[in-house]
């Protein structure tokens, strides 16, 4: 096996406890050469029996990440292609443009000619159409509106909770990919009726940024299929667990630079 990252578990901590020093600092050296990938046997007896069970954690924690990292795999792939569906359908709806025709100033008309229709709902307007030259106020922007609503929910301080880059990146890319305003923002309420996700974890932490919940397309999606706490599966209350351990040792700029890479 070869990871840039591993678990060890507090449970363990008895096994290290229990031997010299020494035969617990090759065992700790020989743990990062397993999970580097080299093959090293281990010739004395009391290491090689100490490392096994710490062995077969390892191993099950690696099965279990490369089965949930293939389920997420299949997922982006389906919300791929059906955003691609999607945007071939409204592209076949459309027949002509929006075309605007100045007149004489002293009798100001607009001719609008439009054949797409568009269903809104009162709370969430997905577009905000405007005549070329002109701009959009900060607070209607897109991004700002679904980080203003992810304020309010989560009962963040507007005044210490700023709108950053890496928080404007995030969102900005899930909105680029196809995902709508009304998505992001059931997402936000997901989280913030996640008790796990409020702080209810074995770590008392709370994971409810702006910048996880866009993180990726998966992970929005995460978000936005989550049952609420009382319907939630042993599963998915151990997938949490597990993506909280693995979020807290990854930084922001290590994941960007992977998917970059």
């Amino acid at each position: 096996m070869s990871k840039k990252s591993f678990l060890l578990y507090l449970d363990q901590k008895n096994i290290f406890e229990k031997l010299p020093d020494e035969i617990a600092g090759k065992l700790i050296k020989h743990i990062f050469a397993y999970v580097d990938g080299q093959d090293i046997e281990l010739k004395d007896l009391l290491l090689d029996i100490a490392f096994e069970p710490i062995k077969q954690s390892l191993n099950r924690d690696l099965s279990k990440w490369e089965e949930i990292k293939k389920k997420k795999s299949e997922a982006g792939k389906k919300s791929a292609e059906a955003r691609a569906n999607n945007k071939k359908q409204q592209k076949e709806t459309k027949s002509t443009p929006v075309k605007y025709v100045e007149q004489n100033s002293t009798n100001p008309t607009v001719n609008v000619s439009v054949s797409d229709s568009v269903s809104v709902s009162d709370t969430d307007k997905e577009e905000h159409c405007q005549p070329t030259g002109m701009t959009a106020p900060v607070s209607e922007l897109p991004d700002k509106q679904i980080f203003d609503y992810w304020v309010t929910t989560l009962n963040k301080r507007p005044s210490s909770t700023k709108f950053t880059d890496k928080r404007k990146k995030v969102i900005r890319a899930r909105l680029k990919e196809g995902y709508t305003v009304g998505q992001i923002k059931q997402a936000i309420v997901n989280c913030a009726k996640s008790s796990w996700h409020m702080g209810a974890n074995d770590r008392n932490q709370v994971y409810d940024d702006i910048e996880l919940i866009c993180r990726d397309g998966p992970k929005l999606e995460s978000f936005i299929n989550r049952l609420p706490d009382r319907q939630a599966s042993k599963e998915q209350q151990d997938m949490d667990s597990y993506f909280a351990q693995l979020d807290s040792m990854i930084t922001y700029e290590d994941y960007d630079q992977c998917k970059q890479n």
